[in-house]
């Protein structure tokens, strides 16, 4: 599949919202500021979470409403590393345009707070589970916090299961939110995190980039505010028989003596009704995959490397996973199959501290003989600033913090026919960038409307969709006819955005409700 036929796939799902939408009236915090502050900030931004202040009420946002509006301006908050230029991904935490023009709106007119009966409720952190059942739960030994510097301490659980079982649903829920960073899930089927663990004095054993066993293999990641990982219908990875669950936890320097007792939740299915799911990494820094290896960064040096894989049988990848240690710079992956290019993930400013698993919103369809093809550049100078070596020194592969991994993980399931035509999430996607979308081709009448709003010019059979002003898809029909009526007469007071997706492009306009 090449870029333009990647682009066109994923125009019919974007929420169309920009800078100008609602434009004649200035946001206020109740109704439309709140919502997006409690959904994609508060809940790594309060006082029990991980980030440095609270952003959980009127007057915290208000008072730091510049630095609010420089890092969402910037893109920099809600954090989400990877490039959406190419692909889009399922459940992703990003601000439209239209929201982050909200915030910044909000924040020049003077901060309005608006009719405070009409603020959501804010957000509550669940410390028992957001799971739809938990049939096992794995916590770690208390283990008390106390570093100046990063930790990444691995936990050693034993399973306790008897016989394999399908994970469906899975969740990390932090002993203590403001001192857990991210998570990393494995599973082992040797004694030996249990023995590293055993050996080390204190609960956990330290341990970085992976867990120290040869055996391990990746289950899930847990960055905060994040949602548990639920895999789509049907589908489920294998936990299997007397294995090991190690959870690797990272917790960042600043912490004075604060206990934490993470925990994890899984949801079972029996294997006999899932179609089972593996984790593995056929990108890597090992021989035949690594193609300019050895993976070796001189001092003062940017280094690039390739790797590639040619796939055995026809599989569906679900989701990826990118693993670089701390020179890491920038790291991208892509399917070839023969002429046509199909992007899965590019980061384009690697951050090791904000590891992410990437789901599909469709499953990508590799072909026999296709190829996997990963790129991965490093920094090992003075001009990184999270380069583990001053002054810098040669590195080469390896497990320890100044060592270095180029790793791609792929959760992936054997092809079944329709695979390609599967919707593992159908939410909206956020419009990012309106500069190239045609406001114009249809018409809605009368504007501002009361009980109805017709529209023409849209092509017969086309699509018509309606957003609300915070991006909530409310109405959706066909085109059966020269002109399409919607009732809006018990729809709330607002602006509202009209979306025509044709095969000659995708057309918005905008129009008030009185």
């Amino acid at each position: 599949m090449n870029y333009m036929k990647v682009k066109i796939f994923f125009l019919p799902f974007i929420v169309f919202s920009a800078a100008k939408i609602g434009a004649q009236s200035a946001p206020n915090w109740s109704e439309h500021v709140a919502p997006i502050i409690y959904k994609s900030c508060t809940p790594c931004h309060s006082s029990g979470g991980i980030a440095p202040f609270a952003l959980s009420n009127y007057q915290e946002v208000k008072y730091l409403g510049d630095a609010v509006v420089s890092a969402t301006q910037a893109k920099r908050m809600p954090p989400y590393p990877a490039s959406l230029e190419k692909n889009r991904y399922a459940h992703e935490n990003v601000l439209s345009a239209y929201e982050i023009d909200v915030i910044k709106r909000w924040n020049e007119n003077k901060h309005p707070q608006g009719d405070t009966t009409k603020e959501p409720k804010k957000p509550v952190l669940n410390s028992s589970s957001d799971l739809l059942r938990v049939d096992v739960s794995y916590k770690m030994t208390p283990y008390l916090v106390k570093t100046n510097s990063d930790v990444y301490r691995c936990f050693a659980i034993p399973s306790n299961l008897f016989s394999d079982k399908m994970i469906k649903g899975m969740e990390v829920i932090p002993g203590n939110r403001k001192v857990v960073h991210h998570v990393l899930v494995f599973q082992d089927t040797s004694q030996k995190p249990l023995q590293l663990d055993n050996a080390d004095p204190e609960p956990g054993y330290k341990a970085f980039g992976s867990t120290g066993s040869a055996s391990s293999t990746l289950l899930g990641m847990y960055v905060p505010g994040q949602s548990p990982f639920l895999y789509p219908s049907n589908f489920a990875a294998r936990i299997k028989k007397n294995s090991v669950i190690v959870l690797q936890i990272h917790y960042p320097p600043g912490i004075n003596e604060i206990w934490d007792s993470t925990k994890l939740n899984l949801m079972l299915e029996d294997p006999s009704n899932q179609r089972e799911v593996f984790v593995q990494s056929p990108l890597n820094y090992q021989s035949p995959s690594l193609v300019n290896g050895p993976l070796y960064i001189e001092a003062n040096a940017i280094k690039t490397f390739y790797n590639r894989f040619v796939m055995p049988a026809k599989i569906s990848f679900l989701a990826v996973a990118p693993h670089m240690h701390l020179l890491g710079d920038t790291i991208k992956s892509a399917l070839i199959n023969g002429k046509d290019t199909t992007p899965i993930v590019d980061i384009p400013k690697w951050d090791f501290h904000w590891q992410m698993a990437y789901q599909f919103r469709k499953p990508i369809v590799a072909d026999k003989g296709s190829v996997l093809w990963g790129k991965a550049t490093y920094d090992n100078t003075y001009a990184n600033p999270n380069n583990p070596n001053v002054p810098p020194r040669d590195v080469s592969a390896g497990e320890g913090t100044a060592d270095e991994m180029f790793l791609i993980y792929f959760w992936y399931t054997l092809y079944k026919s329709g695979d390609e035509n599967l919707e593992l999430d159908t939410t909206p996607l956020k419009m990012l960038d309106v500069s190239h979308v045609n406001q114009s081709n249809i018409l809605a009448y009368p504007n501002p409307a009361n009980s109805q709003i017709n529209v023409i010019n849209a092509l017969h059979g086309s699509k018509i969709r309606v957003y609300n002003s915070l991006g909530k898809l409310i109405f959706e029909t066909s085109v059966n006819g020269a002109t399409t009526s919607i009732n809006v007469h018990n729809w709330p007071d607002g602006m509202y955005i009209i979306q025509n997706s044709s095969l000659n492009g995708d057309s918005i306009i905008r129009f008030l409700k009185n």
